[in-house]
């Protein structure tokens, strides 16, 4: 079987062939995207508050980890701790980070509206949302999701700036799991954030 080494210094691909020796091409060149979302771009955080299952939560967090999330900002969810659900290593302190825990919703909303300058953005299926396809992004955003059976709750809804829906083209459910709801969102947000950043 093949191998690939990717030589990072160059920007160069050494590909070894069956005989021994090998062939050296240079990758095509891509943006950076470590210079194009610069930190003066829109960012994306995240509120977890009112979900029960445990495991949700987890998910939630990696999947926003994965998203670039910048911020975890956690209302209650007392019995989940950060600490030991994600073990030890580097994507364990990387979470621990980003974690940030809030007494009450209010405190939360005020944190995100002064400190961080973000719209609230709630993830939820109701006539006023917006089609999440038409990436109806302007700043940085901080999304929240529902709880698993109800949904957001009239408090949280209280405090979102607008809401978009993802959506369903089949005959199912109309519920989708909060990290894999959450998920949507968040690549379409980074989606619009790279293009934005490359048209500036």
């Amino acid at each position: 079987m093949r191998t690939m080494e990717v030589n990072t210094s160059n920007d160069e691909e050494v590909i070894p062939s069956d005989d021994g020796t090998t062939t050296t091409i240079t990758k095509p060149s891509q943006p950076d995207i470590g210079v194009i979302l610069s930190s003066n771009q829109p960012e994306l955080y995240m509120i977890i508050t009112n979900i029960s299952k445990r495991a949700n939560v987890k998910s939630l967090v990696l999947s926003g980890l994965a998203f670039g999330c910048r911020g975890f900002l956690v209302v209650g969810q007392k019995n989940f701790n950060f600490s030991s659900a994600f073990g030890a290593g580097d994507t364990s302190n990387a979470i621990l980070k980003l974690v940030h825990r809030f007494d009450s919703l209010e405190q939360c909303v005020q944190f995100v509206q002064h400190s961080l300058h973000a719209q609230i953005c709630g993830i939820e299926i109701i006539d006023s949302a917006l089609n999440v396809d038409t990436e109806p992004f302007t700043t940085s955003i901080c999304i929240m999701v529902g709880n698993e059976g109800m949904g957001l709750s009239a408090k949280q809804m209280k405090h979102c700036d607008y809401f978009i829906k993802i959506p369903q083209y089949g005959g199912g459910t109309a519920s989708l799991n909060v990290s894999v709801a959450a998920s949507i969102v968040m690549q379409r947000f980074f989606q619009w954030r790279i293009r934005q950043c490359r048209e500036d």
